[in-house]
């Protein structure tokens, strides 16, 4: 009987230990259930902040390449029209003589002598002012030249005269 007392109280705080066990087996059910949790928001996370470094590396390759476009085109345009002004056989000395400062505007019926362009602000010269051809002037694109100019997590778009926040 004494025997049989000894292992019933055995038996019973195997219980009680296996009990505790359980108990501390769901906590930790729990903390990973959370760990979990935190690790695949994190994961996300950074999945986006990655797609969203990949597609704005793509915008910008595609702003470069439509930029790029735009300025040869307007580049054989510009020499397409000097070509159909020379085609036309008209002399340079249509205008007389023209100041330093001057071209002789082909275009305009009868030629005459014009001011160069002044590259406004935010702008840069291309090609220098000759005697047939006014000076060509580029938008300078502030966004690209600094990065940071806008300031961070912020687009920004290049504008003819200063970059603009979006």
């Amino acid at each position: 009987a004494e025997q049989q007392s000894t292992l019933v109280s055995q038996q019973r705080e195997i219980l009680e230990q296996q009990r505790k066990m359980h108990e501390q087996m769901d906590l930790i059910k729990i903390q990973h259930g959370m760990l979990f949790d935190t690790v695949k928001q994190m994961s996300f996370q950074s999945l986006h902040e990655d797609i969203q470094h990949y597609f704005e590396a793509q915008l910008q390759g595609l702003q470069n390449q439509a930029r790029n476009h735009l300025q040869k085109s307007y580049s054989v345009h510009k020499v397409e029209v000097d070509a159909k002004v020379i085609d036309v056989g008209e002399s340079l000395l249509d205008c007389g003589l023209c100041e330093s400062d001057e071209f002789c505007n082909f275009q305009k019926t009868p030629s005459q002598c014009e001011k160069c362009t002044l590259c406004p602000a935010g702008f840069f010269q291309m090609s220098e002012c000759s005697a047939n051809a006014d000076r060509i002037c580029q938008d300078r694109d502030e966004c690209i030249e600094s990065p940071n100019i806008c300031g961070e997590r912020i687009k920004c778009l290049n504008t003819p005269d200063d970059p603009a926040l979006i």
